[in-house]
């Protein structure tokens, strides 16, 4: 439908790159609220219709991103932008989907909405795999919220291994 690689894709695309540059990138999951809603009240055409105007409202605010799809989620990944700024893209993403007009054919109107999680090298994690996993929580955070809204990852915790302390040195 869309034409864009699955999400193994983007992120082998990811460990390319990582290993070639260590500016910072933004990866921004974006999940569509309530596809199979849309398709059990609309049909399954209007659903790939508003997967397609989704995506095309992706493009528009991400011209440059790198785009992967699964079912009813995207990924996009914003090569040399810092955090807030892909926080910031993602949330202009999420209002531009919100603006949309909502579907309408077979059954009463039912608004486009989009949910998003953002986390970002090196602020969330060290390899690509472990990115594309903090901005699915993310986005399942947002998820949890109730939907329609944009979270950003956890940072990672700072864990020491060892320790040169003794117990009651500290």
């Amino acid at each position: 439908l869309s034409g864009l690689p699955r999400r193994r894709g983007l992120i082998e695309r990811l460990k390319r790159r990582l290993a070639r540059s260590s500016e910072p990138l933004t990866l921004i999951h974006a999940d569509l609220d309530g596809l199979r809603v849309i398709n059990a009240v609309h049909g399954s055409q209007s659903g790939d219709q508003a997967v397609l105007a989704v995506l095309r409202t992706i493009r528009e605010h991400a011209p440059e991103g790198l785009l992967a799809r699964e079912m009813d989620s995207f990924m996009v990944c914003l090569d040399g932008v810092a955090l807030e700024d892909g926080f910031l893209v993602a949330e202009r993403i999420r209002s531009a989907v919100a603006a949309m007009p909502p579907l309408t054919a077979g059954g009463s109107p039912t608004p486009i909405r989009l949910s998003a999680g953002v986390a970002g090298m090196p602020s969330h994690a060290g390899t690509a795999r472990e990115l594309a996993r903090h901005a699915e929580e993310a986005v399942f955070r947002a998820k949890e919220d109730g939907g329609n809204c944009v979270r950003l990852a956890q940072p990672q915790p700072m864990v020491a291994k060892t320790s040169h302390f003794g117990p009651g040195q500290l």
